[in-house]
């Protein structure tokens, strides 16, 4: 059940979750008193499974994804998501669309700082692989000690199976080992691997296929629908 609702959520609909753990949230952005910043602070503080409606044109809706795109609080809104992966993807010029390109020039900075941290994320990819020469390529590249969690919801993009044709370009000289990142929980008391391993990530499933010792060439579709079905199995356990 889905409940289109203002924030702050009242009491009575917040009850509903408690009735129902399949209950979901839809935050009509236009009705709420809490904006910006303070409704992405309430949502994580809430930690339930919300969603947002708000006109995308509006300069609300930029203000909103320019806090999104800054903030410390890690928050769970597919609409947001879906919207930073797209001006990610505008920013490298995997898409041709230029809607946000007011948006971009506005927020270069912290746009660059996703960019370098989600596209390390290949050299995360390489470091979990328990092999002395993945080890040794992992730890050639830079080392970045930084642990801040400024921009923090770059981890919120990789369950989002719309996000990875974003490592169609990279580039390889940004790369680096984030120490920080790559081996802390820094995420909500979560690691890295807790998002990075997902069913929608194809590279983490040929990655998984390859620690297993059960991808090659002929058989990577299977590999890549068992893994699929193991994260499932698994993720429905705990």
């Amino acid at each position: 059940m889905q409940i289109t609702t203002p924030a702050p959520i009242s009491l009575e609909n917040l009850k509903k979750y408690y009735e129902d753990k399949t209950t979901s949230y839809l935050i009509d952005y236009s009705q709420s008193t809490l904006k910006r910043q303070k409704l992405l602070t309430y949502l994580s503080n809430l930690d339930l499974a919300c969603d947002i409606t708000i006109t995308d044109a509006n300069q609300d809706f930029f203000d909103l994804l320019s806090d999104y795109f800054n903030t410390t609080s890690l928050v769970r809104v597919r609409f947001l998501e879906l919207a930073a992966i797209d001006v990610l993807k505008e920013y490298k010029g995997i898409i041709t669309d230029t809607r946000y390109s007011e948006f971009i020039n506005n927020n270069k900075y912290i746009i660059e700082q996703w960019i370098n941290k989600l596209d390390s994320l290949l050299v995360y990819n390489t470091f979990i692989i328990q092999d002395e020469l993945a080890q040794q390529e992992a730890d050639s590249f830079p080392k970045d000690e930084t642990n801040s969690v400024e921009g923090i919801n770059w981890i919120s993009l990789l369950k989002n199976i719309e996000f990875y044709d974003f490592y169609g370009k990279v580039d390889v000289n940004n790369l680096k080992f984030y120490t920080k990142y790559f081996n802390d929980n820094m995420f909500k008391g979560k690691n890295l691997y807790y998002y990075w391993a997902n069913e929608n990530n194809p590279m983490f499933l040929l990655t998984w296929g390859i620690i297993t010792g059960e991808a090659t060439p002929e058989n990577f579709k299977q590999v890549m629908e068992a893994s699929q079905q193991e994260l499932k199995e698994n993720v429905a356990l705990n």
